[in-house]
């Protein structure tokens, strides 16, 4: 479909005001279809967040119905948080969303040119649809190609980039601290989940089942999660590190059961 326009979107966001969502998607396939651009959507700051990544943007490229293009500087990887807070401040950068809009045909001439191997796998794939081979031919080439993330792979090697920013409300569920926003807290600033008892205990998160007991006394900000087979419990400023302990499980066969 070399006329189609494609909106990609995360699957782990939040998005309340859907109405206000719809609008600016609206405006970006129009923006998308009259640049033939890669356009990605950035989100306003309302903090200086360090588990996200950030686009800096620079003069206003195009424009549709009140909705600005913006050129992009640059991607930014997670910054620390004094970082973040000149980002806030600066007013120039976004929260980098994921979620992408572009025409098929704008999407496979920037594959062609920075990601050849994808390119020529999806030719061969689309050659062999609606074939008897279909299935064979999807899985084999689909196995081979390069595994390398839209965002790295493509977004920031090409030049043919506009940003429009979302002015919707939004937040990636990719953290407990995300999860800890988007839920209803008790009187003590706490989630809890299953048969949990605490006491004195404060702005924590703790989840667990209705096998077992969690008894909690005298703690602030603490992430407690007991799974099936698991537990964790860490501090709240430390979140980010957890994915430093999967690493490390995932580097010991014999934890490799736990996974």
């Amino acid at each position: 479909y070399p006329a189609a326009t494609m909106l990609i979107c995360a699957a782990d966001h939040i998005i309340p005001d859907l109405v206000s969502f719809k609008n600016v998607i609206d405006s970006g396939f129009k923006i998308a279809k009259d640049t033939s651009c890669l356009l990605t959507i950035g989100i306003q700051p309302s903090r200086p967040e360090t588990a996200y990544g950030y686009i800096e943007t620079g003069d206003t490229i195009s424009q549709a119905d009140g909705v600005n293009a913006y050129e992009v500087k640059q991607f930014v990887e997670k910054p620390d948080y004094n970082r973040a807070v000149q980002y806030l401040d600066s007013g120039n950068f976004l929260w980098n969303s994921g979620m992408f809009i572009w025409e098929t045909q704008t999407l496979l001439e920037e594959l062609s040119i920075h990601l050849p191997e994808i390119y020529s796998g999806i030719l061969e794939i689309g050659e062999c649809l609606g074939k008897r081979d279909q299935e064979e031919v999807t899985l084999k080439v689909f196995e081979e190609l390069p595994r390398i993330s839209i965002d790295y792979g493509l977004m920031e090697k090409s030049k043919n980039i506009l940003c429009i920013t979302g002015t919707f409300s939004w937040d990636d569920v990719g953290s407990w601290s995300s999860l800890y926003r988007c839920l209803n807290t008790d009187d003590n600033n706490n989630i809890q989940s299953g048969q949990v008892l605490s006491i004195n205990t404060k702005d924590s998160i703790i989840l667990g089942d209705q096998k077992t007991l969690i008894g909690v006394v005298g703690v602030k900000d603490l992430i407690i999660v007991k799974t099936r087979d698991a537990i964790l419990i860490c501090n709240k400023s430390d979140e980010q590190k957890v994915k430093d302990l999967v690493k490390e499980i995932q580097d010991d066969d014999s934890l490799h059961n736990f996974l």
